[in-house]
């Protein structure tokens, strides 16, 4: 069991001691000040919010009581540690004490044991990495036959420190064992653990305040149903960004190199794109705004936290201090000036390919529209931008350039296609019926709509097929059951994901119209809808 109390070292920083008693023999670990993350006082009202929201709108109905409790305790421990491969049963235990206050606590916003929680695994984490490192400085031992099994989701917890050593003494076994299947020696396989683990460390070292609220908020959000969700405010703005596929900044994709980052892909039309001074795999240590902004240096910076300075206003200049992919880490940088703009996310968009193919004697030409996501810029489409960017303009061009290559026949690729905007699932539909109803919306009060395409140009009257798998969720399923329902496609492939419900998207800084801080967005289920035909999606 453990004893946790709290030290304050007034010369050095915080720690937490913890005492564990294993057979008799006590062991004191001590938990040191940069594992200690604090909920801020906006998590607390964001707390009291989302729990208002989800009790008065969402579609199912549920009681945040002592049971629900402990199945919001159970499931944040589970989005921690879900292999159960870093918490002890006596922490478990401790944990217990919460079980039915979880409730309260979300309530009353009152999130300290939330915050405990995430500490203990955060140190917990920092144990085993430092035995990993442990571990790598001697190959293993492949004389010795032993059983290892790497799934441990239904396991019991450890009780101590022994089962857990030998379980990642295997797991690192079990590593370097696949790696040495590939061909390479020790040195390598050594230097690709650690690299590997060095990551791992400063990722989970990088946790803040922020994302222990998400996933601790979304433990209890997710018991709803696994489409309700809260998005940090960094995450809602990725989540905005995949919606629209447009956002304002310089148009590289970027990625964390262990302490650097680094260019992943530089994006077609952007200013980085035009300016022709940047390319993968160049480091980026510095970044200043304006043209006359002091450069800050961003090595060992979280990742969207160098997103964040990056990105900004289109016309608005911002400066990087750029280490060519081909030069030592030690050169003299480069200083890059990209003045910002609009950039579409042009490779995510819907596109076209034609398929010939010979049958009796004849060859037919079929063209396949490829659509990833039922997107919509919905900043641009609500201001009366004219181009504004959807899914659906997109696959008209497709289909009208299509046309003029005379091809024989249509085929939808909705394969791995999540789904996205509700009107552009109604609106993608009417390109190829006349007019009438696209879906039936079932409101938690009962209440049916209907909604309905009214537009009556059909843009395409050929022969049409729509190609799903066990992916195709959301939008995608409501346009392919209207099709069906209507005759107007052939509908193949997999069974479809079954998803069945809609969500709609709040901006919970709506609701702090006096406060200058971000709190994110809350993606809550209000309904449930239909087929034209009255079925339900499902698999």
């Amino acid at each position: 069991m453990y004893f946790y109390t709290v030290l304050i070292l007034i010369l050095t920083s915080v720690f937490f001691s913890f005492e564990r008693d294993y057979d008799a023999v006590v062991r004191t670990q001590i938990i040191s000040s940069d594992s200690l993350l604090f909920p801020k006082a906006k998590h607390r009202e964001q707390s009291k919010l989302i729990h208002q929201l989800l009790t008065k709108y969402h579609y199912k109905k549920v009681s945040l009581n002592d049971s629900l409790s402990e199945k919001v305790l159970d499931k944040y421990i589970s989005s921690l540690d879900p292999n159960r491969e870093y918490l002890y049963s006596s922490d478990i235990n401790y944990f217990k004490q919460y079980e039915r206050q979880m409730d309260d606590y979300i309530t009353s916003g009152y999130l300290e044991p939330a915050y405990e929680i995430f500490t203990v695994y955060h140190e917990r984490v920092k144990n085993r990495i430092d035995f990993v490192f442990s571990m790598l400085k001697n190959e293993p031992d492949f004389s010795k036959v032993e059983d290892f099994y790497l799934d441990r989701k239904e396991s019991e917890w450890f009780d101590d420190v022994e089962q857990m050593d030998d379980y990642w003494r295997k797991k690192i076994k079990n590593a370097v064992l696949n790696l040495k299947i590939l061909g390479k020696d020790w040195d390598s396989n050594k230097e690709t653990l650690e690299n590997r683990y060095k990551r791992f460390k400063k990722t989970i070292n990088q946790f803040n305040s922020e994302d222990v609220f998400e996933i601790f908020i979304n433990s209890y959000a997710e018991l709803y149903d696994p489409h309700t969700n809260y998005f940090s405010p960094v995450n809602a703005d990725r989540f905005e960004i995949n919606m629209s596929k447009t956002f304002e900044g310089i148009g590289a994709r970027l990625q964390q190199d262990i302490e650097y980052t680094t260019i992943f892909s530089i994006m077609p039309g952007g200013p980085a794109y035009r300016s022709k001074s940047l390319e993968k795999g160049d480091k980026i240590i510095g970044v200043a705004q304006g043209d006359e902004g002091t450069f800050e240096d961003i090595i060992g910076w979280r990742l969207d936290d160098v997103v964040s300075r990056i990105k900004g206003p289109k016309a608005s200049v911002v400066r990087l201090l750029v280490i060519k992919k081909e030069s030592s880490i030690d050169a003299f940088p480069d200083t890059v000036r990209l003045v910002r703009d609009r950039v579409d996310v042009v490779d995510e968009d819907a596109t076209f390919d034609i398929v010939p193919f010979n049958s009796s004697d004849r060859q037919f030409n079929i063209g396949v529209i490829k659509i990833p996501s039922f997107y919509i810029n919905f900043e641009d489409a609500q201001k009366g931008v004219k181009d504004y960017k959807s899914v659906t303009r997109d696959v008209k061009r497709c289909i009208d350039s299509l046309k003029t290559l005379s091809v024989d026949g249509i085929i939808i690729d909705l394969r791995n296609n999540g789904g996205g905007s509700l009107q552009e699932a109604i609106d993608l539909t009417g390109l190829f019926i006349e007019t009438g109803p696209v879906v039936q919306i079932k409101s938690s009060n009962g209440r049916i709509e209907i909604e309905k395409d009214f537009d009556k140009q059909i843009h395409y009257d050929g022969p049409l097929l729509v190609l799903n798998n066990s992916f195709t969720a959301s939008s995608s399923e409501i346009f392919s059951g209207a099709l069906k329902d209507y005759k107007r496609g052939l509908i193949v492939g997999e069974p479809t994901f079954g998803k069945g419900t809609v969500q709609n998207l709040l901006d919970l800084d709506r609701f702090f119209p006096k406060s200058s801080l971000k709190f994110g967005q809350l993606k809550i289920t209000l309904a449930k809808y239909y087929r034209v035909s009255g079925e339900v999606h499902k698999r």
